[in-house]
């Protein structure tokens, strides 16, 4: 009986939790409700933060301190059909209410959309870079500082006689194969851990043979392509100019340049200064892609104006 009035319970919640996910009379209701109650919404967070930051201070200690970090804000996205709508929303709240999101007693941090910082520039937003391998110049010359920390990350997955035993060198250098990998995973920890355990999946045996590494860096590679030829154009200002190269703040394009930011295609470094490039696994086709759209304009600039095939007569 019991367990079945658990079972009751999370049904309700569910099914509470879809009906509010899923109806837009609730959530207008609650919108409307709520704009003129504002104030009274503040104060009963405020009482809401000072009571947990008290009970907190009596457990700990005062000289405790509490931060509290607002997750997954920065997943906001729009659809087709209310994308505009959701970017102005967001940057409404952060532009005019940023008062409001100010907590006392507590340090508060919200992590919000990477777009954020291109159409609210100058305000308080940091945003995360990966590690940085290479350094801000054509070439893209090694940075020795950005590889030992990658290096030190795989010695804490699979230690230093891990290494060894996987990739097939020595206790002096153990990262002869490893290196391979940390070269194209752009500095983000996420595409290393996944080569690494894509490469422990394939391997039959050890050490990993080079058509291993070689098919886990494909199978990562493959999650970057096709890209569109626009998209291509595009990628290539970045990679070339270390900036994200943004025409406009349209909805549009701002969407375009967040989803290159979500799946790693343009990376976000710093060295004292931020700046941006694209994955080192896409880098070969966009210069494909752009190759080959050069090409095409040139064709169509030194082909004749109204021009058409000589026809050959027929043979008798």
């Amino acid at each position: 009986k019991a367990a079945g009035q658990v079972l009751g319970s999370l049904k309700a919640g569910l099914d509470l939790k879809l009906a509010i996910k899923e109806s837009p009379t609730f959530r207008q209701n609650l919108q409307k409700l709520m704009a003129n109650r504002i104030g009274e919404l503040r104060a009963n967070v405020s009482e809401f933060f000072e009571e947990g930051v008290k009970e907190v201070k009596r457990v700990w200690g005062d000289e405790k301190e509490v931060v509290y970090i607002f997750d997954s804000l920065e997943q906001l996205r729009g659809a087709l059909t209310n994308e505009a709508g959701v970017l102005k929303s967001v940057e409404r709240v952060f532009a005019n209410h940023l008062n409001l999101l100010r907590l006392p007693y507590i340090h508060a941090i919200y992590t919000v959309p990477p777009w954020l910082q291109f159409v609210m520039q100058g305000s308080d937003i940091y945003l995360l870079p990966c590690i940085r391998l290479w350094n801000n110049d054509a070439p893209r010359t090694h940075y020795e500082p950005g590889w030992d920390a990658v290096r030190s990350l795989v010695l804490k997955r699979i230690g230093k006689e891990g290494c060894v035993r996987l990739f097939g060198c020595n206790l002096d250098n153990p990262f002869t194969s490893a290196d391979e990998l940390i070269a194209v995973c752009g500095g983000h920890f996420r595409d290393l851990l996944r080569l690494l355990g894509d490469i422990v999946r394939r391997a039959d045996s050890l050490p990993l043979t080079p058509d291993i590494l070689n098919s886990a860096v494909m199978s990562l590679g493959d999650d970057y392509s096709p890209i569109a030829i626009e998209d291509a154009l595009w990628l290539a200002q970045i990679a070339e100019h270390r900036t994200p190269m943004l025409p406009d703040t349209k909805p549009e394009t701002i969407s375009r340049l967040t989803r290159f930011l979500d799946t790693h295609v343009v990376l976000h470094l710093t060295n004292g200064v931020k700046w941006y490039d694209i994955h080192p696994l896409v880098r070969g086709e966009v210069a494909k892609l752009v190759k080959l759209q050069k090409d095409a304009q040139l064709l169509k600039s030194v082909q004749p104006q109204g021009s058409t095939p000589t026809e050959r007569p027929a043979n008798s």
